[in-house]
């Protein structure tokens, strides 16, 4: 009697999420596009989940790359003008110094390493995107944010991908979103509190740089049952799902003028505040 081949049982993808806390991007395309490169690279070096990704520093200063498990809400902001961790303005520069001088605020990544053995391949177009306040129980706040992807993401520079050959992946080309590969690393969506026109209820939206980011700062700390938020990344794709959450930490004001905390203290509906205002960058 002839033995029939046994077919391979199809193996659900494995999904590693390294968070990390990078530049907003709309200051500085070369720091952005550092800050891309040292993420892949870490991603990549980190074999699969099998070691923590390692800090890279192509480019310096806030292109630096550092997988990131807990943060300050100082952290989680961009703006419309120059801003880097809780200071805005000049005070960029004289904190910082001048490799600072042209950032607008970070965003916190959700870099993504997803990998097939060979038996369940799977496209860019696929994979779908999800942001959540883990602190925010208010019915229909979540999820904050959301993403899918298409042919437009091909030519970003914020992705990798490969086919599986003779065991190892060989990095390739896509034609297109749909095509079919082995491996997708990503930088990852970013995700950030962002705000051109803050409520007057809070601050003037004509107020100085660092009055305008002082009322972002205060709405973040208290922006869930009186604290700050705690982000989960969700990735999904060919029935797998891979997750990493980031808690926020309460970032102090600077500076701290009774005068500003003053005009904080009348409060809003910050949960919501924060759903609305919550920008992503997918490349």
């Amino acid at each position: 009697m002839a033995t029939l081949p046994i077919a391979l049982q199809a193996a659900a993808p494995i999904i590693d999420v390294y968070a990390s806390f990078g530049p907003n991007g709309d200051g500085s395309t070369t720091t952005t596009s550092n800050y891309t490169q040292n993420a892949l690279n870490a991603i990549v070096a980190a074999n699969g989940g099998a070691t923590t990704p390692t800090v890279t520093t192509n480019g310096g200063g806030p292109a630096t790359y550092s997988e990131a498990t807990s943060g300050q809400t100082n952290q989680f902001i961009s703006t419309p003008f120059t801003s880097w961790m809780g200071y805005a303005g000049a005070n960029v520069t004289n904190v910082y110094g001048s490799a600072y001088s042209t950032q607008t605020g970070q965003r916190l990544y959700f870099g993504l390493d997803v990998r097939g053995d060979g038996t369940t391949r799977f496209s860019l177009s696929g994979l779908t995107f999800s942001a959540n306040d883990l602190n925010d129980n208010i019915p229909g706040d979540n999820p904050i944010g959301t993403a899918t992807f298409n042919n437009s993401d091909l030519s970003s520079g914020a992705f990798l991908f490969y086919n599986l050959v003779s065991g190892n992946y060989v990095q390739t080309t896509p034609a297109n979103a749909n095509t079919l590969v082995d491996r997708i690393v990503y930088r990852g969506v970013g995700e950030s509190f962002f705000d051109t026109n803050l409520d007057n209820s809070l601050v003037q939206s004509n107020a100085d740089p660092q009055t305008r980011l002082n009322a972002q700062i205060f709405e973040l700390n208290t922006a869930d049952n009186g604290g700050p938020p705690d982000i989960q990344g969700v990735y999904s794709i060919a029935g797998a799902t891979g997750q990493a959450s980031v808690p926020l930490a309460t970032s102090l004001l600077v500076p701290e003028p009774s005068s500003v905390l003053a005009c904080f203290a009348g409060g809003l509906g910050l949960a919501v505040v924060l759903r609305k205002k919550l920008t992503e960058r997918r490349a």
